[in-house]
């Protein structure tokens, strides 16, 4: 076993200079999920986004995307599940209009590459857990 480089680009890349930070890793190890703020995976300047990396494939996709505004979107903490369900807290409206606090903290999850979901208020101390099931 050794160490392994965890923010990769898609098909195991290297990725632009950028900061980046794991955030949450699945009870497998399989799924993991950073935070980069790397121009080369689609971050506007000066900003970071939320990535779900499968380390079997190689694919990295972009989590913290919905219809709402990403370029004002602050990921937070973040929970994946064996199966790819990411749970996370952003700061900002990833999707939609109704609760959702378009300035403060908001949970989220997002099934594989399927839409992402609003869950309910947060604040930027929520600690984000998933169930085995990938409930929240």
């Amino acid at each position: 076993m050794g160490i392994e480089r965890a923010s990769l680009g898609p098909g195991g890349g290297e990725i632009a200079a950028g900061a980046d930070q794991v955030v949450a890793l699945s009870p497998s190890g399989r799924y993991l999920v950073f935070r980069s703020s790397s121009v080369a995976l689609g971050v506007a300047e000066g900003r970071v986004g939320l990535f779900l990396r499968d380390r079997s494939t190689g694919s990295v996709g972009r989590v913290d995307v919905g219809d709402g505004d990403a370029a004002s979107v602050v990921p937070g903490e973040a929970a994946v599940t064996d199966a790819g369900k990411v749970a996370f807290a952003a700061k900002g409206a990833v999707v939609g209009t109704g609760g959702i606090d378009t300035t403060g903290w908001n949970l989220y999850v997002r099934d594989g590459t399927g839409p992402v979901t609003w869950v309910g208020n947060a604040s930027s101390t929520t600690r984000v857990l998933l169930s085995a099931d990938g409930r929240v």
